[in-house]
């Protein structure tokens, strides 16, 4: 049986949508499909494999429904993830069909808000820099993505020399002037995007981005954006979340909503952007 059969099948038998994460977990369970390597399968190959069959399956986010159904919203689904599953990074959509990131009244800083828009943990800068990003063809896609402090962070400022010696900041700032531009109550520190102008995948900006803060630079990046969030003490305990999109233009300008939103919100960009 084929991955894209098994999930076919897995749906029928449930009778509704259900998150990328629930299938997958019914897949194992089953062993309807197994992977060549053993390894067990994953929401973010569920995710790809909807996608890709979008003659078979219909996607709202993290939620999957067969074509022969009305579309999946977040209504229909009988109940939530089970804490700790991974869902796989998701498209977001509005009511009519379009893509979307909803920002309306919500508050873009927090961890909630991401959660709840689609966006997915991929782990924290510690993590990535050890063992690289997911082998998942999600992150082949467009996307924008966020780096979060953990919950209660107090912030603490590495000193420029001190920057500079671990390479992963080109040009630092003195310590007042990080203060200056700490966000008070905002979790998330930075938004990136991968696609601004051309359709380059969240994989390799996020390559970038991890070997920037390991410390891997030339003057020329390989990630310049939001490199002040590695002269926060601690950074290696930070998580990063990631969103995928359709291509460009979806990428930027899903940043520049987000935050346009954040600023409304807290009066500033978030501590790691500069510029909309």
């Amino acid at each position: 049986m084929t991955l894209h059969e098994a999930i076919a099948e897995i749906l029928r038998e449930a009778g509704h949508p259900m998150t990328t994460a629930e299938i997958a977990a019914q897949v194992n369970r089953r062993r309807s499909y197994t992977k060549k390597d053993g390894t067990p399968v994953t929401a973010y190959q569920i995710h790809g494999r909807t996608k890709n069959y979008d003659r078979l399956f219909t996607r709202n986010r993290t939620l999957a429904g067969l074509c022969e159904w009305p579309a999946p919203t977040r209504k229909e689904v009988p109940h939530a993830p089970a804490r700790g599953e991974r869902q796989a990074v998701g498209y977001g959509a509005a009511e009519d069909g379009a893509w979307a990131v909803d920002t309306e009244g919500q508050d873009v800083g927090t961890l909630s808000f991401l959660e709840t828009s689609g966006f997915v943990r991929l782990g924290t800068v510690r993590d990535l820099i050890a063992s690289g990003l997911p082998r998942d063809d999600a992150l082949q896609d467009c996307g924008v993505y966020a780096i979060v402090a953990p919950s209660h962070y107090t912030p603490r400022y590495v000193p420029p020399d001190a920057a500079v010696v671990a390479r992963n900041v080109i040009r630092p700032w003195a310590c007042e002037m990080l203060a200056g531009k700490w966000v008070v109550g905002a979790a998330v520190v930075y938004y990136g995007v991968a696609g601004r102008l051309d359709p380059r995948s969240l994989r390799k900006r996020l390559y970038d981005l991890i070997r920037h803060a390991a410390g891997k630079t030339t003057d020329r990046g390989p990630h310049k954006g939001g490199e002040i969030v590695w002269q926060l003490k601690g950074y290696e305990d930070f998580s990063v979340w990631a969103l995928s999109t359709p291509e460009p233009p979806a990428p930027r300008d899903t940043e520049a909503k987000l935050l346009k939103a954040f600023e409304a919100r807290y009066g500033s960009l978030p501590f790691g952007n500069r510029q909309i």
